[in-house]
């Protein structure tokens, strides 16, 4: 019950953070600099953010702690730099779908490292999981787009980029659930550190980008509003995620949360943005119901 509850509050803030996040990628996101600029403040308010939430108690930081947020962080960076190169000389929906893999890292080392199990109906609700989000990232070809050009973007090294991106962003994920197993108590630190780590790797691209005025170090008044609740948002969620991954075996916690939370920005979307959900998604919704069901039992 606790679980059912914490997954329906998750994907409640994934929905509302995809519809900010939209936002900001419309008005602010315009090319590779601005990116890594928006990652650093987005951090940067996650770390300011995270001393004003609980639990209020001395820190507690050994060096042996060091590892596992370092590692992630990364980790994270190396998978998304992976993503967005596949991204752009791939097709975007089968990028997206092929990343939503990544999940099956942390679940096959949890058979081998944490003694996880697994059972029949579980892996069937693993693969309804995939139909679903294959459904909410599919989508039809433009009317003015020329197959050839598509064609030519699902290359080898297209398809090598797209599986690393995932192999890499599945390994980030399980040095979250490694730090959740042994420091069970300690996540508001592990959270700390994630985030001043990037911080760290992103500020020296940052100053140099806006040396070359390729960005404003400055930021716009609405920019840092909205990146500011963001980054609220997020540390409610990471603080979350962080205490149940440790809890949850990894075949039932990633499938059900990557689901549930593709299900709400679809209908975050859908309420919020006026997107219309096409067959493909209704039929992803009612997949994701069956493999949560599946998954559950």
């Amino acid at each position: 019950m606790i679980f059912a509850l914490v997954i329906i509050i998750m994907s409640v803030i994934r929905g509302i953070y995809a519809i900010l996040a939209k936002n900001v990628q419309k008005d602010y996101a315009g090319n590779f600099a601005q990116d890594v600029y928006f990652t650093m403040m987005f951090f940067l308010l996650q770390f300011v953010f995270l001393w004003a939430l609980p639990p209020y108690r001395p820190l507690h930081i050994e060096p042996a702690q060091l590892f596992n947020p370092t590692m992630f962080g990364i980790l994270s960076m190396i998978g998304t730099v992976l993503f967005f190169n596949a991204m752009r000389i791939g097709p975007t929906a089968l990028t997206n779908i092929i990343n939503n893999f990544s999940m099956l890292v942390p679940i096959i080392l949890g058979l081998f490292l944490w003694n996880e199990r697994i059972s029949v109906l579980q892996i069937i609700g693993i693969a309804f999981v995939f139909a679903a989000l294959f459904l909410f990232n599919a989508k039809t070809q433009p009317k003015l787009a020329q197959p050839e050009s598509e064609e030519k973007k699902e290359t080898l090294k297209w398809l090598f980029v797209a599986v690393m991106a995932a192999v890499v962003t599945g390994f980030a994920v399980s040095f979250t659930k490694r730090n959740s197993i042994q420091y069970p108590e300690y996540f508001k630190e592990y959270l700390l550190i994630l985030c001043a780590v990037t911080v760290v790797a992103t500020l020296p691209y940052v100053l140099w980008a806006a040396a070359k005025q390729k960005i404003k170090l400055i930021p716009d008044i609405r920019f840092l509003c909205l990146v500011a609740i963001m980054a609220i948002i997020q540390d409610v969620y990471n603080i979350f995620y962080t205490i149940f991954v440790g809890q949850v075996d990894s075949a039932l916690f990633f499938p059900i949360a990557g689901v549930c939370a593709t299900l709400a920005v679809v209908v975050g979307s859908r309420i919020f943005l006026k997107e219309k959900l096409s067959v493909k998604a209704n039929i992803g919704i009612l997949l994701s119901i069956i493999a949560i069901t599946l998954l559950s039992i």
